[in-house]
């Protein structure tokens, strides 16, 4: 019987768990996917009913069980992400007495001075390396390397404690299941997503969430920025709603019309909406509409990129957009 592998990641619109295998060649093959809404219950990638949450998540370890019988789930892997999740640069140091090799004990302890350095009010997700400095020369390996100093160069990953609590309680005190490990979404999905050229040349990565986006960007295959804007596709629905719509309406409507194109503003053209009434809904509006709330997510989004210090010129493998709402 095959050992599976077992992942959940709770996102803003939908919770969503996946169940695979490693095959003979080592390749991770997904046996089973199973979602559930998780509108109004997760905001902002944070769980808010802990309840509702617990209730979704046995749902979905019900349903990959029985596409995965007569294997039982025993353990996961939890997506963490929400707005609260960014990257912050740290400098540990450390000197030696005489020219000495650089061993992964000395790393060991540089991240862990890393991670001493941050402030108890936050959780800290993972801590990336982002290169050394050895006697003056930079390197991005320094196990095996001599020296008599050596500064490590760190990204450390950090969210809100909330964002973890709420998710053991939701897993592992109601559903009673251990937690393997949590995995820092945004760069599981520059794993996945971007190739080693594009994250040496240089590349931001965009995922648009249904309430928030998540700006990484990378240069010479180490992460320069993360940062999570509490704006997304939802933003977009809720002023779509100003033009006399509900929510699911408001939420077809961008979907389904291909608004991604934009509309020409000088027709006057109506587009009749089917739903328990007949709603009239004027084409220029509504692209003006759609027009100004996705040009203020993409000039936040700009912003961030900026901050990173990386020039857009430099940026070689260009913007990568994943996420639902990118659509």
């Amino acid at each position: 019987m095959n050992e599976y592998i077992v992942a959940i990641e709770l996102g803003s619109s939908k919770i969503v768990g996946v169940a695979g295998y490693r095959d003979e060649n080592g390749m991770l093959v997904v046996s089973a996917i199973e979602s559930n809404s998780a509108t109004n219950i997760v905001k902002r990638g944070c769980v808010q009913n802990v309840d509702e949450v617990y209730a979704c998540i046995n749902k979905i370890k019900m349903k990959l069980e029985n596409r995965i019988a007569p294997a039982k789930i025993t353990k996961v892997y939890v997506g963490v992400s929400g707005v609260s999740v960014s990257a912050e640069e740290k400098v540990a140091k450390r000197s030696f007495h005489e020219d000495s090799i650089i061993k992964q004990a000395h790393v060991q302890k540089l991240k862990e001075e890393c991670r001493a350095m941050l402030p108890s009010t936050t959780d800290t997700l993972e801590i990336v390396s982002t290169g050394y400095i050895i006697d003056g020369r930079a390197e991005r390996n320094a196990i095996g390397v001599t020296g008599t100093t050596i500064e490590a160069y760190y990204k450390a990953i950090t969210a809100k404690p909330a964002l973890r609590k709420n998710i053991d309680r939701c897993i592992i005190e109601r559903s009673k299941l251990p937690i393997a490990g949590y995995i820092t979404s945004a760069l599981a999905t520059a794993d996945v997503v971007l190739s080693k050229e594009e994250r040496m040349l240089g590349c931001a990565l965009v995922d648009f969430g249904a309430e928030t986006t998540t700006v990484s960007v990378y240069k010479n295959d180490t992460l320069v920025l993360l940062e999570t804007l509490p704006m997304g596709g939802r933003n977009i629905t809720r002023d779509i709603m100003s033009l006399n719509l509900i929510s699911s309406e408001a939420e077809h409507l961008k979907i389904s019309s291909g608004m991604a194109t934009g509309f020409k503003s000088e027709n006057n053209v109506r587009l009749k909406f089917e739903g328990d009434n007949m709603v009239e809904i004027d084409l220029a509006k509504l692209s003006s509409v759609v027009e100004a709330r996705s040009e203020e997510i993409i000039a936040n989004v700009e912003a961030q990129i900026k901050r990173s210090g990386i020039e857009r010129k430099d940026l070689t493998a260009g913007v990568v957009v994943v996420g639902a709402a990118a659509k």
